[in-house]
């Protein structure tokens, strides 16, 4: 149920009054700028400090934000509240329909047809789609979408459909694209261990920026119903698409991804529901940084999915490297020093703006830990409950004699340790 985050700085008595101030200018016929981006600047502080269930996408949660605000004559934190409460139940209780999200992929159109199943979806590469679909697809694209994307599309990409459940059509988009984002997310993830190399030039030779990942995504995808029809006349668009992209063709590394991802399902499914959301999610949020064009920006972003992957988002710098260097525990003061450099590089290009001409390398070398700590979490044996639950694991001891010494203390950590022992020295 929706409920206020735990957060005591944040006033909210003054927020609403800050709120009912500006509400009545805002929904009049003409009102100044500064009285407008007052009343967004309260309507972004509710976002944040709000939590509601998860299966609401952000576009639903902002309109019913702002819904509530409207109907109501007389606001206060609690009545906000109690409204908002009603809509996520009236939300949750809606039926459940089919929606087909249409895109393409970065992949040769002459590759074998690629299916993956999890939980109700289904995404299928290189789908036969109907008729109706091409139709529709190509007609909204004409008439939104010709300016944005046209002119940079790709003939040669493989068109990609997934079928998911849900509420809305802002959820079923949210719900598609990260299911593919996934996907996309896995096959990059062997690529990269692949094709390790890093392309960057020790001089300052001007180069088209370009995402780090091989295989990307077209920047314009579409909503279905079952029988091909447009859900909504809305698009969804990557405003970071820079054009057309090298389609991946090597049909044998493909085949090589097909069964990659299928064993990353697999194990998907098997893990705790908690666990198996964040770790979901970590995959999603590493594709996504990876796609920007912006290395400094998308040097930033994976150092956040490295502190979600070591459950550090509001820890100290020293805890997120200490576990991620568990799993270089043969060469741990090394990859200790690499990763506070790195730390470092993250602080000053956040705090002082300074930007290497290096980003590449930096990006690549960053990637090495964000990827390890992705498949540890997808293919370790320990049953970990939650996200937490295993990267406290990681905060176990490295050396073997100390592993030992413990467990003969009878450390009340005896079944980790031996599990700590099994892992690292395959005992």
């Amino acid at each position: 149920m929706v409920k206020w985050c735990n957060d005591k700085k944040i006033d909210k008595e003054l927020i609403f009054k800050r709120l009912k101030e500006n509400k009545a200018n805002v929904y009049g016929r003409k009102i100044p700028f500064e009285k407008w981006l007052e009343f967004e600047k309260c309507i972004t502080i509710l976002h944040n400090i709000l939590e509601m269930n998860k299966a609401i996408p952000q576009g639903v949660i902002d309109s019913s934000i702002r819904k509530v605000i409207t109907q109501l004559s007389e606001i206060t934190p609690e009545s906000f509240l109690e409204a908002l409460q009603k809509i996520e139940r009236d939300y949750l209780k809606k039926d459940q329909s089919d929606y087909y999200l249409i895109s393409d992929i970065s992949i040769s159109d002459g590759i074998n047809q690629m299916k993956f199943d999890y939980d109700r979806y289904c995404v299928v590469i290189n789908e036969k789609l109907n008729e109706n679909i091409i139709k529709n697809r190509e007609q909204l694209i004409q008439e939104k979408g010709t300016h944005l994307f046209s002119k940079r599309r790709s003939k040669n990409y493989a068109p990609v459909s997934v079928k998911v459940c849900a509420r809305s059509t802002l959820e079923a988009a949210e719900k598609a694209l990260d299911l593919l984002n996934f996907i996309r997310g896995v096959f990059n993830l062997w690529e990269s261990y692949k094709n390790p190399s890093v392309e960057y030039s020790i001089y300052c030779v001007p180069q088209p920026p370009k995402p780090s990942n091989a295989i990307i995504l077209s920047p314009m995808h579409t909503l279905h119903t079952s029988n091909g029809d447009l859900a909504t006349k809305n698009f969804w668009i990557d405003w970071n698409f820079t054009g057309r992209h090298q389609e991946y063709s090597n049909k044998e590394n493909l085949s090589h991804m097909h069964e990659y991802c299928t064993k990353f399902l697999k194990k998907l499914k098997k893990r705790n529901k908690n666990y198996q959301e964040d770790i979901y999610y970590g995959v999603v949020r590493y594709v996504r940084a990876l796609d920007e064009v912006d290395k400094v920006f998308s040097f930033c972003q994976l150092w956040s999915v490295l502190e979600h992957l070591t459950n550090t988002l509001n820890a100290k710098y020293n805890e997120t490297i200490k576990r991620a260097c568990f799993l270089f525990h043969k060469e741990r003061e090394y990859h200790s020093a690499v990763l506070n450099h790195l730390r470092n590089k993250r602080n000053s290009l956040i705090h002082k703006d300074c930007e290497s001409l290096n980003m590449e390398a930096l990006l690549k070398q960053l990637k090495e830990y964000v990827e390890a700590l992705i498949e540890f979490h997808f293919f370790n044996e320990f049953n970990f409950k939650s996200l937490g639950a295993a990267a406290s694991f990681l905060d176990l001891p490295t050396i073997k004699n100390e592993i030992d010494g413990d467990i003969k203390k009878k450390s009340e950590d005896i079944k980790a340790l031996k599990k700590a022992k099994q892992f690292l020295f395959k005992e």
